[in-house]
């Protein structure tokens, strides 16, 4: 009797091959789509949450009241505060600044290694594996260092062969390795090389005064809450201490569980959290669609087979016996949905980890996409066997069926699917217009032709020399930290001028360029000049010559700040860095002798932010350093460039040079747009793909059970246009229905996404009214050649047909 089923089930599949292809693609696609976004929404929000208590494990940040900016590093005296006032915090840990420098061991340079400075409580709340060596009292000494797995075997014949080696840092201080760990998984925000205690910067967070150690923040804070803790209450009781206690009045505290910290702190990753969601939610929303698709489609099968099923009920055949022939021709087709899907995810991995730059955890997802598969045949089954068994009831009065029940589900489904496509439409269609608004925005300097050099090699001054010998460099722009980012390199609220309001600390960018910025950026002066050689006074130092000026120059945005007309020759303080041991800040009198145009320093979430330039201490030293050379020639430059970094590379220089193009680190930065806009407008064709097979084969197969009713018509006196328009009015009711469910959503989710940058475009009217006549269009012409075959046949011949 199986075999009979199934030989049926596959003749009938044959026969309507087009609907079945359509409904088992798409099915499999969304199911393979959602697996990908839930299994990258599980990946990143799981972060740090393999260690025992991560649930209770929270990091401490701040927040700058005054100007909204957020602080990752605190002072560390609130360690202190955080175990004495807070009975809630078990413990407490630290991780201190990182002092850059080499590593040596024996003669051998080991390169800039990256430990992390820890205190000797950091392993007590982040318990690692250790492979060998020392397990308990680690860092109560400052000579010993814990190595990673990884760094063990780069540099020794094993994790054993490491133990009791001695480092040397450039600073002289000798560590003894005592201990290797395990490396640490890639969901973890701790991905280094190893970890030593920190005496630096204990030493001079304690030679400040205790009032002005809240001044001082250098420290991450990590916190191990109680169990029992609501963390609600303890947000909002550690939310003003620092202010209502007077230690600091422009510290707002707020803590963050370290599973969402990589998302709440790093403001520089690629795909933030809320495009994570979307993308997870994205396909939900076609899995909706394909599920309604398919069960659209096989309704409608079913209604077309009603003569087989009368016929097989008139000679004998038993209910039971077509609900088991019915279900196992939907078995195989979710069996067929479930193969081509692992097809599908199979091909998707390596592609999908590359464009979003992360990892599928494999053994996860196969759990995911078969549990979302099983969740959905289910609903699928008792679905489709509810309509089967209705169907059987009502066989022989199946026009009645076919005209309330099926006529009904049919409107819904199609009115979900068209809605589902207008929102991905609409919004894909804005993402669109952002996109091309960033592409085409004037950033205030030129572009092209510009590269940027990230200088981690030690030999910058023969490796500057060089490149500005190089034929293809126009300019060689040197610059301390200047890079365009997501975050501004501020000193707000230090920074003092002449009749400055009391209290009032505005974000103010400063930076540090070379004499020739203004030239190389391609950036007007609107006052006054830039920099020139006879503000510079040059000494020699043991590093090389040292650019010392007390000249600055502003942007119109710190002009307008100041509220004068023109500043030209004004004064204003900067801190230099230092700190005296009082806690104040060092300052030094700068004078103001230009002002440039405004220019975006930071992405276009965010506005332009008053500017201070000051004159590069030394051209040699910049970490971030930048070339014009001729537009077109970027790729040829590049290759030169890097031959320089490699022929003047010292021991323990990283192997890759980090170059990049200015249009190119631009288009970085909107790289979480653009794959917003390929994210909706892949949904998009998906959802139309699926929506139109959908309401072709659906309106195919009603067009033809109503070419009675459209005979009966015509010889009423309808004419062959009165026939369209009835088809026409009918899909316009369900298109119209479909635009007024998906289009206030789509305009307040989009609305709201706007919101976020600093200059965007404006939603309008027309945008609304494109997407309304492009989904008519692709209904109306998807039913219009079938609408006008059947009103024009031969009323006669189609009774005598009946």
């Amino acid at each position: 009797m199986l075999t009979h089923y199934i030989k049926i089930a596959f003749r009938n599949m044959r026969k309507h091959k087009i609907q079945n292809i359509v409904g088992i693609i798409g099915l499999a696609i969304s199911f393979a789509f959602f697996a990908l976004g839930y299994n990258w929404m599980e990946y990143e929000t799981s972060y740090d949450g393999f260690y025992p208590d991560s649930k209770h494990i929270y990091r401490i940040y701040g927040i700058e009241k005054q100007t909204g900016r957020t602080l990752d590093q605190l002072p560390s005296i609130l360690s202190e505060k955080l175990n004495q006032e807070f009975p809630e915090v078990e413990k407490v840990a630290m991780i201190y600044p990182r002092y850059g420098s080499s590593i040596k061991w024996e003669e051998k340079v080991l390169g800039n290694v990256d430990f992390r400075f820890v205190d000797e409580y950091f392993f007590e709340i982040f318990p690692q594996n250790i492979i060998c060596g020392k397990t308990d009292h680690l860092f109560y000494t400052p000579e010993e260092a814990v190595i990673t797995e990884k760094f063990s075997r780069k540099y020794w014949a094993s994790p054993e062969d490491a133990l009791g080696k001695t480092l040397k840092d450039g600073y002289g201080q000798t560590l003894t390795i005592v201990a290797v760990i395990e490396n640490p998984p890639a969901n973890s925000n701790f991905q280094l090389d190893g970890y030593r205690t920190d005496i630096m910067g204990r030493k001079f967070s304690q030679q400040n005064a205790l009032d002005k150690q809240w001044s001082v923040m250098m420290n991450q804070i990590f916190i191990l809450l109680n169990e029992n803790t609501d963390i609600a209450t303890f947000q909002q009781k550690i939310q003003n201490y620092a202010i209502d206690n007077k230690f600091n009045e422009n510290l707002v505290l707020k803590a963050v569980n370290i599973a969402d910290m990589r998302h709440t702190m790093g403001t520089n990753l690629s795909f933030n959290i809320t495009y994570i969601y979307t993308f997870a939610g994205a396909g939900l929303l076609l899995l909706f669609c394909s599920i309604f698709n398919f069960l659209n489609l096989y309704i409608n099968r079913m209604l077309q087979r009603a003569r087989e099923i009368k016929l097989r009920k008139t000679v004998g055949g038993y209910n039971h016996n077509i609900i088991n022939q019915l279900q196992t021709e939907l078995a195989i087709q979710l069996i067929l949905i479930c193969i081509v899907g692992i097809l599908l995810l199979k091909l998707a991995i390596p592609i999908f980890e590359q464009r979003f730059e992360t990892q599928i955890i494999n053994i996860n997802l196969w759990k995911q996409f078969l549990l979302i598969a099983i969740i959905g045949f289910a609903i699928i089954f008792i679905a489709c066997l509810l309509a089967e068994i209705k169907f059987i009831h009502f066989s022989s009065l199946s026009q009645t069926y076919s005209k309330y029940t099926n006529r009904l589900f049919r409107n819904i489904s199609i009115c979900i699917q068209l809605a589902i496509c207008i929102l991905f439409l609409m919004s894909a269609f804005i993402f669109r217009q952002q996109v091309s608004f960033m592409d085409n925005f004037g950033w205030g300097f030129k572009k092209e032709g510009l590269i940027q050099m990230t200088m981690h090699h030690r030999d910058r001054k023969s490796i500057t020399e060089n490149i500005k010998q190089l034929a293809l460099v126009n300019e060689f722009i040197p610059t301390g930290l200047f890079n365009i980012s997501n975050e501004p390199h501020v000193m707000a609220g230090e920074i003092k001028w002449v009749e400055k309001p009391e209290g009032f600390n505005p974000i103010i960018e400063v930076y540090d360029v070379g004499r020739n910025f203004n030239k190389g950026f391609e950036i007007p002066i609107v006052k006054g000049r830039f920099f020139e050689e006879e503000d510079i006074i040059s000494e020699e130092t043991p590093r090389g010559i040292s650019l010392k000026s007390n000249k600055i120059v502003v942007n119109q945005g710190m002009e307008k700040l100041m509220g004068k007309e023109n500043i030209i020759g004004e004064t204003i303080e900067i801190p230099t860095g230092a700190i005296y041991s009082s806690g104040a800040a060092e300052m030094e009198t700068m004078e103001v002798i230009g002002v440039i145009n405004d220019f975006h320093t930071l992405t276009l979430q965010k506005p332009v932010y008053p500017l201070i330039l000051r004159c590069v201490n030394s051209e040699f030293w910049g970490y971030y350093n930048y070339v014009r050379v001729k537009d077109g020639t970027e790729e040829q430059a590049i290759a030169a460039i890097t031959e320089v970094f490699k022929k003047f590379a010292s021991p323990g220089d990283p192997e890759e040079v980090d170059l990049i193009t200015m249009p190119q680190l631009l288009d970085d930065l909107s790289k979480s747009e653009k794959a917003s806009l390929q994210l909706f407008a892949v949904l998009a064709v998906l959802c139309i793909i699926i929506a139109i097979f959908g309401i072709y084969s659906i309106s195919s197969s009603n067009i033809e059970r109503r070419k009675k009713e459209i005979a009966v018509r015509k010889v009423c006196g309808a004419t062959a246009t009165n026939i369209v328009g009835m088809f026409v009015a009918e899909y316009s009711k369900l298109l119209l229905f479909a635009n007024l469910i998906a289009l206030p959503p789509a305009l307040f989710f989009m609305s709201r996404w706007l919101e976020q940058y600093a200059y965007h475009i404006d939603i309008h009217i027309w945008m609304v009214l494109l997407i309304i006549a492009f989904t008519f269009v692709l209904v109306i012409s998807t039913i219009f050649a079938q609408v006008i075959d059947a009103a024009n046949q031969n009323p006669a011949e189609v009774v005598k047909a009946e």
